[in-house]
């Protein structure tokens, strides 16, 4: 039953509301049931060693927010495995500039193929 034990203040918290109503909170609670199951994977990977990094989709206030999380194995001097030790980030701003750029490149190469003149 991991937690958020630490949680920055900025951008919002994944799940929406504020870093202290997060703060504490089981990770699984966070995220809807369908993102769950990919969540507690990446945990049980960590658990067995093996670092992950996964994106999920988590409802937020202001919408769906894209959050990355990375996973991987806590350990002790001798390789024992203590914990998983997990870091969420908010992706979202980054996934849409992105698409935006995508989309503009897209649109560019159609205006060159249509002018058929060589552009540099």
């Amino acid at each position: 039953s991991a937690r958020a034990a630490s949680v920055e203040p900025r951008p919002p918290a994944p799940g929406g509301g504020s870093a202290a109503a997060v703060r504490g909170r089981r990770l699984r609670d966070l995220v809807p049931d369908e993102e769950g199951a990919r969540l507690a994977a990446a945990t049980t990977a960590a658990l067995a060693g093996d670092a992950s990094a996964i994106e999920l989709h988590v409802p937020a206030p202001d919408g769906a927010r894209a959050v990355e999380v990375r996973m991987a194995p806590l350990t002790a001097a001798d390789g024992t495995v203590l914990a998983a030790l997990g870091l969420a980030r908010d992706v979202t701003a980054q996934r849409a500039a992105e698409h935006r750029l995508r989309a503009s490149e897209t649109h560019m190469r159609a205006v060159f193929a249509a002018v058929g003149v060589l552009v540099w």
